[in-house]
């Protein structure tokens, strides 16, 4: 299979869960475990240092996610890097890490800067906007996030933003925008969806129309702020500057804290799955990264994965744009199957910024676009969808089968 094949190219990305802790409990977090401190053992740092050593790629980003890796605690999560730090000095690895950022501090601060890790901070926005990332004992984490954010600043760490857009505050797009072009640089824009732990909450999920509606003021937002960069609109223009689409068909590895090894989607660590082996494709304690990476393509859940890639590329007219990017983990916790096309993500993260974009474009006229390409591949890439009745992409309801 052509599709399968593509899939197993090496790694250009891991991400790796230092500790499954994480001192806050979104309401729509999708990490189990996530109350329990379990640690990643030194041991395993260094057998995926020894991988990617091995594997010989250019580059590899490093990224510590799955958790909030500063709840390991700094003299902790030190001793984790010096595996790497070889690999770093000679360009090989860089790190990055994803933090709610309410434990940061100084000492946190001069860590990143020793050791080059770019930040990428998890924040909803502004007050209560932010009140789905609630602690333990149910308290607001708004005041503490932004106290890190401000001492990165202070220490002149540049600051990315990743913020989940939910069905609460999906309407108030202006209000989340001048908040995050203060904070930021560069933000990416998530929507709330049903993923492993919270694939039971009962709480609603933006509409595909709703995610339009979000779109066309983003837009308008970045027409009179051009300052901020939004990921997916930079998406866009890419796509139509030079045919590179927005998302890679890749099967990124991510690390548990054990050293087990899932691909194609982060969501699938620790999610209940006997069928698939809990979609465990490998320990790099027993058996080097790149092996594994090499016979991934003979695991049962994978080969069905690029089926319902190559159902994508069959079906939808998006697929030069997207890539072929959307995760087994997104198909499986929707549908209850890897084989599934259409998800929340494609529809919301994909799909509706191209038709927000598209709908600006004909209002006003317009043949030519300012991101560099035109109209008519807009249009081409949108095909059937721009046919389909309003509030036709309503999100579906899981159906059995991946839900647990």
């Amino acid at each position: 299979m052509e599709l399968l094949d593509s899939l197993t190219d090496g790694f250009g990305i891991v991400l790796v869960q230092p500790t499954t802790r994480c001192n806050i409990d979104c309401a729509y977090c999708y990490l189990p475990g996530r109350d329990r401190i379990n640690r990643m053992p030194v041991e395993v740092a260094e057998a995926v240092a020894h991988g990617i050593a091995a594997q010989g790629a250019p580059h590899v980003v490093v990224g510590w996610h799955a958790g909030e890796p500063l709840a390991t605690g700094r003299a902790y999560f030190q001793q984790l890097l010096p595996p790497f730090e070889a690999l770093r000095q000679s360009g090989v690895i860089t790190h990055s890490v994803q933090t709610n950022a309410t434990l940061i501090n100084d000492q946190w601060c001069d860590l990143f800067a020793e050791y080059g890790i770019a930040v990428g901070v998890s924040i909803d926005g502004p007050g209560a906007m932010n009140s789905a990332r609630r602690d333990w004992q149910r308290r607001d984490t708004f005041d503490r996030a932004m106290r890190g954010i401000t001492l990165l600043k202070a220490h002149k760490i540049p600051v990315t933003v990743l913020t989940v857009v939910t069905a609460a505050t999906v309407d108030r797009p202006q209000e989340l925008l001048g908040f995050l072009g203060e904070i930021a640089a560069a933000v990416g824009f998530l929507f709330e969806e049903r993923d492993n732990a919270n694939c039971d909450r009962d709480r609603p999920t933006v509409t595909f129309d709703q995610a339009v509606a979000f779109w066309r003021e983003v837009i308008a937002y970045l027409r009179s702020n051009p300052g901020l960069r939004v990921r997916e609109i930079a998406d866009i223009a890419r796509f139509l500057k030079y045919q590179e689409p927005a998302l890679r068909l890749d099967l990124i590895p991510t690390i548990a804290f054990n050293g087990d090894v899932v691909v194609a989607g982060p969501e699938l660590a620790g999610a209940p799955a006997p069928e698939y082996g809990n979609f465990v494709v490998g320990n790099v304690l027993t058996t080097p990264l790149p092996k594994i990476m090499e016979q991934v393509r003979n695991v049962d859940y994978v080969r069905r994965f690029a089926t319902g890639l190559a159902n994508c590329k069959s079906r939808c007219s998006f697929w030069d744009y997207c890539g072929g990017g959307c995760t087994a983990s997104k198909r499986w916790f929707e549908h209850g199957q890897l084989e599934a096309t259409e998800t929340t993500f494609c529809r919301n993260r994909i799909q509706a910024p191209v038709m927000a974009l598209l709908s600006v474009i004909e209002e006003e006229g317009l043949h030519v676009d300012t991101l560099g390409g035109t109209t008519n591949e807009l249009r081409r890439i949108a095909g059937d969808a721009r046919q389909r009745p309003a509030g036709s992409l309503a999100p579906p309801v899981p159906t059995p089968g991946g839900i647990r």
